[in-house]
């Protein structure tokens, strides 16, 4: 399993090729929301963003292939799961993926984590990273 080496949300990611840099546009913390949802009801965000995530291979010498899964976990703890990427680090020993979130759930006042998992060898799905967005009224 490829080894974590951060995670950020943002509005909007650039690369530089030339460079091989990354930058973030406008990381999410914390949004307002307004009105809020009633209790044990949901509403629907129309945000765009993006989740960066970037791992490096267990083994440098090693090339793999790392599958990803977000999942959501709301102040109520429930969760849903999210999206599902391939990250490819079988021509370099380290890679990003950028995952577009063009929808934001909202179940109330109160943390919402981004929870973000690695499956292994086994086909278990392993938590390496959280990132929390703090909704507000």
């Amino acid at each position: 399993m490829a080894r974590h080496s951060f995670t950020i949300l943002c509005e909007s990611a650039i690369t530089d090729s030339a460079r091989n840099t990354l930058s973030f546009m406008n990381v999410v913390e914390e949004i307002t929301v307004s009105p809020t949802p009633p209790p044990g009801q949901h509403t629907m965000v129309p945000i765009s963003w993006t989740l960066v995530t970037s791992a490096t291979r267990d083994n440098i010498a090693v090339p793999e292939m790392q599958n990803i899964r977000v999942d959501i976990i709301f102040p109520d703890a429930t969760q849903d799961t999210g999206a599902t990427a391939v990250l490819d680090l079988t021509t370099a020993p380290r890679s990003r993926c950028f995952i577009g979130i063009p929808g934001f759930v909202v179940k109330g006042i109160g943390d919402h984590v981004f929870a973000i998992l690695f499956q292994d060898a086994t086909g278990a799905w392993n938590l390496v990273s959280e990132w929390h967005v703090q909704v507000v009224a």
